[in-house]
């Protein structure tokens, strides 16, 4: 984008009013820039980068066609107070580890193992308590759980609740 301003003759060459209007000129170019930049489409971002050889979606794992669950809003925690005591049996049907969290009551994660892919992990607990599994290693919850009296036990993990 090219920019033509034209000065009243009596403007010096070096006059510190025309230096100031020169850095705001360039300034407010490199402000359109960046908007321009961060405005620009994701995909066609990822479709540039995929491009330069510097993003391989199959290696995403947020990618929508990634074969990974689907993450989650997390919003449960834990009730106060306990109610009955139960065992109950956490079924992980994804094709990915799970990390498994008690959420407390102030909605604070707590970590309880792992649980492979086709693999079933049986966890002591109480009614009113939150249980919120993640892809191993990430911050990415996928699936989460409120027990109550009709939690039907195992508990299927299948990607979203």
């Amino acid at each position: 984008m090219a920019v033509f301003v034209s000065f009243p003759r009596p403007f010096r060459a070096h006059s510190p009013a025309r230096l100031h209007l020169l850095a705001l000129l360039l300034l407010s170019s490199l402000l359109v820039h960046c908007i321009d930049d961060e405005a620009r489409d994701f995909d066609d971002y990822l479709l540039e980068m995929e491009s330069r050889g510097l993003y391989d979606p199959t290696e995403d794992p947020y990618a929508e066609d990634s074969d990974l669950p689907p993450a989650i809003e997390a919003s449960l925690c834990s009730l106060p107070g306990n109610g009955p005591a139960r065992t109950v049996s956490f079924e992980n049907s994804t094709s990915v580890d799970l990390d498994i969290f008690w959420v407390d009551v102030q909605c604070t994660l707590r970590p309880y193992g792992m649980v492979a892919p086709g693999q079933r992990h049986d966890q002591p607990t109480f009614e009113g308590h939150a249980w919120r599994f993640h892809i191993a290693g990430s911050t990415r919850p996928v699936f989460e759980v409120l027990l109550d009296a009709s939690t039907p036990n195992p508990v299927v993990i299948e990607g979203q609740q």
